[in-house]
């Protein structure tokens, strides 16, 4: 079920958090603006809450045919949710590296060379630059373990790790950078089965350190050491400036929705099959168009935003297509595959990137799960045509 849960707030629920958020936030910071905009019409709420229906009438609707077992789903082999614990406390070392390696090579030094204006400019393989960001997630996460599963060289090992790859994601002003030291001690309290109290000083700095990140966003020149500057020059930790940037990370997600719905009037049929498109950008154009989904040259328009503005009934059928997603994903995790556990990983960076990304974004992670779980069941399928299983 957390999967369920998690996957729903951060495409449903936080949005209409951010709103709340933004409502609260007038009574104490009235002149309050965020992409230049201010909220005129409840539209945004409404369809937040249908497509937030619509998820969880597909998902328990799944859960309920599966459960019955109208629907022949699932596999009682593969790994036991119970030993994740136990092949991270005997590999997360190796894991970590691995996962650390590929973000650095395909994404995490671009970050640190001065440059001009957040975005990154991707010159080649865009699709592997973009799983680089979920590995740069998971090496958070598995540090974290490392550090708290670990007494040897290791847990200095790993630590030393986390710092490289914290000062990667603070040198693109990421709100990961923000969030990496609780996801890092959350893993560790995971390892050591215990709390730790550098987990709730975490959560006491993760206000400044969010503020910070959109205070480094606004900046012309980017990058590691105009930052660094920045932070004994000029940065802004005020009583206003923090009580801001709270609000503008807790409602971006609400606005970003808003704006595309706002903005994103003029999609066609033919725009909205190129962000459907698997194949490679350089093939279907997206790279002579891209600029045209976007809200302003650093914000993006939001997975969710394009498809509600392309169509109401598209909208809500692709919450259902996520509701039912979650569920099938569910039931491999319970049917203990290591099918479920990798595709657990990919769904948790899809809910990041629905509220904030761009359609084409997100869909490339979809395609992959369910190219996995096509690729899963035919290999299964196969292996028991050869033991003469199957006639």
């Amino acid at each position: 079920m957390m999967l369920f849960y998690f996957t729903g707030f951060v495409i449903f629920g936080f949005p209409v958090l951010g709103y709340v958020t933004y409502i609260l936030g007038l009574s104490v910071i009235s002149d309050f603006d965020f992409l230049s905009s201010k909220i005129n019409t409840y539209e945004p709420l409404v369809l937040l809450l249908m497509g937030g229906g619509s998820y969880i009438l597909a998902y328990f609707t799944f859960n309920y045919l599966s459960t019955d077992k109208k629907l022949k789903i699932g596999n009682s082999n593969g790994l036991h949710i119970d030993e994740i614990r136990f092949v991270l406390s005997k590999y997360s070392p190796h894991i970590a590296l691995f996962c650390m390696l590929f973000f650095f090579i395909f994404q995490g030094w671009m970050f640190f060379p001065e440059r001009n204006g957040y975005r990154v400019e991707i010159s080649f393989l865009p699709s592997l630059y973009a799983l680089a960001g979920v590995f740069g997630l998971l090496s958070i996460f598995i540090l974290g373990f490392t550090y708290g599963s670990n007494r040897n060289a290791w847990k200095y090992i790993a630590l030393f790790m986390f710092f490289i790859v914290f000062l990667a994601f603070f040198s693109k002003a990421s709100r990961i950078f923000a969030l990496a030291p609780t996801l890092f001690l959350l893993s560790s309290c995971w390892a050591e089965k215990k709390f730790s109290k550098g987990l709730l000083l975490s959560l006491v700095f993760l206000p400044f350190l969010l503020t910070l990140s959109l205070q480094l966003r606004g900046l012309y020149l980017q990058g590691f050491f105009p930052f660094i500057e920045y932070l004994f020059t000029d940065v802004d930790f005020s009583y206003e400036k923090v009580l801001k940037g709270i609000i503008s990370n807790f409602s971006s997600t609400y606005f970003i929705f808003s704006e595309t719905l706002n903005q994103a009037g003029w999609m066609q049929l033919n725009d909205m099959l190129v962000s459907l498109n698997p194949l490679p950008g350089s093939l279907v154009g997206w790279r002579d168009v891209f600029w045209r989904y976007r809200i302003n040259v650093n914000v993006p328009y939001s997975t969710l935003g394009e498809v509600f503005a392309y169509s109401i009934f598209l909208g809500l059928g692709f919450c259902i297509f996520l509701g039912f997603l979650v569920a099938k994903i569910n039931i491999n995790i319970r049917s203990k595959t290591y099918l479920g556990v990798v595709q657990a990983i990919l769904i948790f960076y899809v809910a990041i990137l629905i509220p904030q990304y761009n359609l084409r974004s997100a869909a490339r992670f979809l395609y992959l799960i369910i190219f996995l779980e096509l690729a899963y069941h035919s290999w299964n399928f196969f292996k028991l045509c050869a033991q003469g299983k199957i006639r």
